[in-house]
């Protein structure tokens, strides 16, 4: 019995190790197609970019997701809201299929983001000392999304419908702080390069003598 556990709970250890040994880092920017605010009635001014960085393995359903928005604009009223957003999320593999060298994932994803906004007045509010008054707030919110990608060898194609959720307050014009709903909804389409490390290994049990 000694035996049997001496070569099999190392076996099983290195399988365990070797699982998440082949790891992939994905780099990639993306541009937004669409983009809607959760501020009632705002127009989308500009469309924002996106940069990430997803960490994962060829052999694990689970990847990690770094991510930079910015650029994105939206104007309501007499206000112009500038949001940018850092993000990390957990992704999760939900169907998968390939036939070499193509291959298509479909992921569902889940993070906190870190949000920076600049809320601006356009100049058009009558109250003295206010015009062109630029407020500025961050703290955090979270973000949900489905992710699907197509692979071709190492270039990655993907497209993000993401749905980021935080409330800021600004003045806009009062006497008291208000609270904007200042999330969004986003399409993102991304161009990636994915890299490979640890790509020829194999999966060989160590052999006792």
């Amino acid at each position: 019995m000694k035996e049997v556990g001496r070569i099999l709970f190392p076996c099983l250890f290195f399988f365990t190790l070797n699982a998440y040994s082949q790891i992939s880092v994905e780099v990639g920017f993306g541009v937004g197609l669409w983009h809607e605010s959760h501020i009632v009635n705002a127009d989308s001014k500009q469309n924002p970019l996106q940069v990430y960085a997803e960490l994962g393995s060829e052999r694990s359903l689970f990847s990690m997701t770094f991510f930079y928005d910015f650029k994105s604009s939206y104007t309501f009223e007499n206000y112009q809201l500038n949001p940018d957003f850092y993000g990390v999320s957990i992704n999760r593999q939900l169907f998968g299929w390939e036939s070499n060298p193509i291959k298509f994932r479909l992921l569902a994803s889940a993070g906190v983001i870190y949000e920076i906004h600049h809320f601006i007045d356009n100049g058009n509010i009558n109250v003295p000392g206010y015009e062109f008054h630029e407020e500025y707030q961050e703290g955090f919110g979270y973000a949900v999304g489905v992710i699907p990608k197509l692979y071709f060898k190492n270039l990655v194609l993907s497209t993000q419908f993401q749905w980021l959720r935080s409330n800021q307050k600004f003045i806009a014009g009062q006497f008291d702080s208000q609270t904007f709903q200042t999330g969004s909804n986003r399409l993102v389409i991304s161009l990636a390069y994915q890299f490979i490390f640890n790509e020829n290994q194999t999966s060989t049990c160590p052999t006792y003598f």
